[in-house]
């Protein structure tokens, strides 16, 4: 991993960080003065719409800046394949399995530890937007995935793999990945997955591998919840 791989994989996460806290504001604040939503009517389901608009458009932002930084990769880096092989098929499977592993065991512990007695504040916002407007779905199951994947997975382990070992950079990018979701009273369900993830993007040596499960995962969830709502 030259230095020039380390620098683009920082600023990827820069621009993440950037844009998930930050420019998320400012983007949301522009649509709602298009006076494209009813505000002054359904002021609730209106908000809800425009951050879902908001987090579709962002999403697409970011992943433009990210191919772009990692533009030449995309030719050479077997990591970013998208051809699936048997073995590849295999580690889906056993990811989709250990995710929800992850999930039993880390919702165990926040509840033991947190006493929580409701679900996580994220899964109930996505469950309220994917019912509220229908195209949120695209965004929590296809999207999402591919930038945290990305983000959490391709370039945060390429730094960490320079100064840890592999078990050291998986822990890492895990705790890191559980606490950008800020939704702490769920740590140990974020940190988990992030576990599981990481293990099987390192396993499979295949980033695409880790996107489908976690997107699965998200879609498989969020399919419970809604047919519970």
């Amino acid at each position: 991993m030259n230095a020039t791989n380390i620098y683009k994989s920082a600023y990827v996460i820069l621009i993440y960080f950037i844009m998930n806290q930050f420019i998320g504001i400012i983007g949301v604040q522009l649509l709602a003065k298009t006076g494209w939503y009813d505000i002054q009517g359904n002021q609730e389901q209106a908000i809800q719409q425009i951050l879902v608009h908001w987090e579709l458009i962002g999403f697409l932002l970011i992943l433009i800046i990210i191919f772009t930084i990692y533009k030449k990769e995309w030719v050479y880096k077997s990591m970013l394949s998208i051809k699936l092989s048997k073995t590849s098929c295999g580690w889906i499977l056993v990811g989709i399995v250990l995710v929800f592993f992850a999930q039993i065991i880390g919702s165990f512990l926040d509840k033991s530890l947190f006493q929580i007695s409701t679900q996580s504040e994220n899964t109930s916002s996505t469950v309220v937007a994917a019912s509220i407007s229908p195209i949120a779905i695209i965004s929590i199951v296809i999207l999402a995935p591919l930038v945290e994947e990305l983000v959490f997975r391709y370039a945060t382990m390429n730094i960490l793999m320079k100064k840890f070992k592999e078990v050291g950079s998986i822990v890492i990018s895990a705790l890191f990945f559980a606490i950008m979701h800020f939704d702490f009273p769920f740590i140990f369900g974020y940190f988990f997955i992030g576990c599981v993830l990481a293990f099987v993007y390192k396993q499979s040596k295949q980033l695409l591998v880790s996107y489908i499960v976690h997107a699965m995962m998200n879609f498989i969830v969020l399919m419970i919840h809604i047919m519970q709502v």
